[in-house]
């Protein structure tokens, strides 16, 4: 993660008391799901997987 989310991490942590390891595990999630979709879309664009949108 880059040094200025960990930054800004760490401003809202002291300003609204959150869990920092929360905002880590949520964040990961993201990444996760976005690594996921863009797979699915690399997939999508090669014919492999069939769509309904036209």
């Amino acid at each position: 993660m880059p040094t200025y989310l960990l930054n800004n991490i760490d401003g809202i942590i002291t300003e609204y008391k959150v869990n920092r390891s929360k905002i880590l595990i949520k964040e990961q999630d993201v990444h996760e799901h976005l690594h996921e979709t863009l797979q699915e879309v690399k997939l999508i664009k090669e014919g492999k997987i069939p769509t309904t949108m036209k």
